[in-house]
C-alpha cells in the first residue's frame, strides 16, 4: 500500500513532538510542524510526487532535509508502536553501536540524543555497543525501555523536576 500523505504527516508531527520534548531548536520543531501541515493537506499525494521526479522543495515549508525525507520513505515507526519482535526486525544486521542506531530516524523516528542515552541507561547497555553483538534479551529490552522513558517524560511533559529519580535525566 503507497505512503499517504497523512502518514507522512502523521510523523512529522511526532517527531516534532519528540524533539519539542527533547528540548531540541524550536526552529527545527516548527519546519517539522509546517512539513506536517503542508503534506497533510496537499491535494496531490507526495508519494505520487516522488514516483514522478517532482521537486518537494517547491512545497511550502518543506525544505531538502525534510523532502529527502519524503524521497526516502524511510522513515521509521513512532517509537511508541513497536514492540519487541518489530524491534529485534529493524536492528537485525545493523551495523555500528546501539546508540547510533536507536538515534537512526530510519529505524525509528524521533529518537535524539538525550532520550537515546536514557533509554541505553535504563536498558542497561552501553551507548557504544555493537548492534549485532546484542543478546535476544537486550534487544527485547529496548522496546519496553523506549516505551518506559518516553512515556514517563510524557507523563511529565518532560519537566526534569518530576522525572523519576531512577532515571539519569533527573541528575
Amino acid at each position: 500500500m503507497p505512503i499517504q500523505n497523512s502518514d507522512v504527516a502523521e510523523v512529522f508531527e511526532k517527531v516534532a513532538d519528540l524533539l519539542e520534548i527533547e528540548g531540541e531548536n524550536r526552529f527545527r520543531v516548527r519546519a517539522y510542524r509546517d512539513a506536517a501541515r503542508t503534506v497533510g493537506g496537499h491535494s496531490r499525494s507526495a508519494a505520487e510526487m516522488v514516483e514522478q521526479d517532482e521537486d518537494l522543495i517547491r512545497l511550502s515549508g518543506i525544505g531538502e532535509d525534510l523532502a529527502g525525507k519524503i524521497r526516502e520513505k524511510k522513515l521509521g515507526p513512532d517509537p511508541l508502536e513497536p514492540d519487541a519482535d518489530t524491534f529485534r526486525e529493524r536492528f537485525g544486521g545493523k551495523k555500528g553501536d546501539v546508540k547510533e542506531a536507536l538515534m537512526n530516524q530510519q529505524i525509528v523516528a524521533g529518537i535524539g540524543n538525550i532520550y537515546s542515552g536514557e533509554i541505553l541507561f535504563q536498558a542497561r547497555l552501553r551507548p557504544r555497543s555493537s548492534v549485532v553483538r546484542l543478546d535476544g534479551e537486550a534487544l527485547d529490552g529496548l522496546p519496553k525501555e523506549t516505551h518506559h522513558v518516553l512515556n514517563a517524560a510524557i507523563e511529565r511533559v518532560a519537566n526534569p523536576q518530576e522525572i523519576p529519580d531512577s532515571f539519569l535525566l533527573s541528575h
